[in-house]
């Protein structure tokens, strides 16, 4: 049997019971095993989470019960039929083995069997989805049936099925240029010396896929297409007071920096102010960061900025396709709360803006209810508060906000709104 397989039952057995994020479980399990480990256990680790619903839905068809301890096991096979070039009889070998090294020997007939069947059954087009249209995107593309019917409700039908369907080429990830330690020229030439493959995004960004190892680490930061344009929504940044009230990790914060803005970044927990003064460290930029309730009034904020960044809390189904483990955990009552939270948030930021200055609303998530709705709310009751123009070549809403979907512009499902204190 492969290390990878009993890695993967490991890690994704630990997320169920623990309801862990799949990123941190993955790494701790990721160090102990060989080079050529690694990418077949991220593949089975995030496949089977992204994939839970449809590969449940397809083991009940053939075993009526099974325990908690067999169903990773199951749903590795399954997962192998469906969506990697492993073939049939290796995986159901290999799962069979697993289920022998997690000390199940007990149940390793019924495992083959189940496997063998269901194998049988995707081999003659026996598999059965939902007729319900509903049912059918929800078990299909393995989101909870009360997301499929939000996003039906907030896109439209034709739409939801674009966004429910789409999948990210995980080969690919994004990041932005240091450009106070290199020119982008540079480090273009950097990347093809490294036969690192690449598409550029913005002046100082690229998807790249490849190892980065031959670069320096100073040269360049991971970060996603989405974030680096909440931080251009501002506008000119230069010589600005600008304040970042949920920061952590710290991408904006000093990316804003390195654009020239005076920024003080923010966030609620002081473990997690040290990596954002870590993150800045690296990247070689200088400023105040400090522990901070964004959702209480800070007295010695108020009136003092230009510009704040209110990157609240949200549920991430924006980027549900990176993290799956959201799809499995947040609820239809998270929205709700997330959503009060956010508008208690937003209520509280904007007092720090001085009078001409602008507020940029984010959050890395598709729902109206967490995005649109908040900010319509806050402009209703705040008179002294206007939506303004986001100068970035996309199609907005009616309102003038951004709502970034992956399927049409090739980044993260963020929301973007801009507002400004008039009086």
């Amino acid at each position: 049997m492969r290390n990878s397989f009993l890695a993967s039952y490991r890690c994704i057995d630990n997320i169920y019971r623990k309801k862990s994020f799949s990123g941190q479980e993955i790494n701790k399990f990721l160090s102990d095993l060989p080079s050529d480990e690694k990418p077949l256990t991220t593949k089975l680790v995030y496949g089977v989470i992204d994939k839970n619903i449809e590969l449940s839905y397809i083991i009940k068809q053939y075993a009526k019960s099974v325990k908690p301890a067999i169903l990773p096991v199951l749903q590795i096979g399954v997962y192998c039929f469906l969506y990697l070039s492993i073939p049939n009889p290796v995986a159901v070998n290999e799962c069979v083995e697993l289920t022998k090294a997690i000390g199940k020997s007990g149940v390793k007939s019924f495992v083959n069997a189940v496997l063998k069947n269901i194998s049988n059954g995707i081999e003659q087009d026996k598999i059965k989805y939902p007729q319900d249209k509903k049912q059918y995107l929800s078990v299909k593309y393995s989101y909870p049936e009360w997301v499929v019917e939000q996003i039906i409700k907030d896109f439209g039908k034709d739409i939801a099925e674009k966004i429910l369907s789409y999948e990210k080429d995980n080969n690919f990830f994004h990041i932005r240029v240091n450009l106070k330690k290199i020119a982008v020229q540079e480090f273009e030439s950097l990347l093809k010396e490294q036969s690192v493959e690449y598409n550029r995004t913005v002046e100082d960004g690229f998807y790249v896929s490849g190892s980065l190892d031959g670069i320096k680490k100073d040269l360049y930061t991971v970060q996603s297409l989405s974030s680096l344009y909440v931080c251009k929504a501002f506008g000119d940044v230069k010589d600005k007071n600008l304040l970042d009230l949920c920061a952590a990790p710290g991408g904006k914060s000093v990316y804003l920096s390195s654009l020239g803005a005076k920024v003080t970044s923010c966030d609620i927990h002081p473990h997690r102010v040290e990596l954002i003064k870590k993150y800045a460290k690296r990247m070689g930029e200088s400023f105040d960061a400090m522990a901070n309730d964004a959702s209480k009034t800070n007295d010695s904020f108020v009136d003092k900025f230009d510009m704040v960044l209110c990157d609240v809390p949200c549920s991430g189904f924006g980027v549900a396709d990176s993290k799956p483990d959201i799809k499995l955990f947040k609820t239809k009552e998270d929205i709700q709360s997330l959503a009060e939270l956010q508008k208690q948030i937003l209520q509280t930021a904007s007092q720090y803006v001085k009078v001409g200055g602008t507020l940029v609303y984010s959050t890395c998530t598709i729902f109206k209810k967490e995005n649109n709705d908040v900010v319509n709310e806050f402009l209703a009751n705040n008179k002294n508060f206007v939506a303004e123009q986001i100068n970035l070549d996309f199609e907005k809403t009616k309102e003038g906000y951004l709502q970034f979907l992956p399927y049409k512009d090739n980044t993260e499902g963020f929301f973007i709104a801009k507002i400004k204190r008039i009086c």
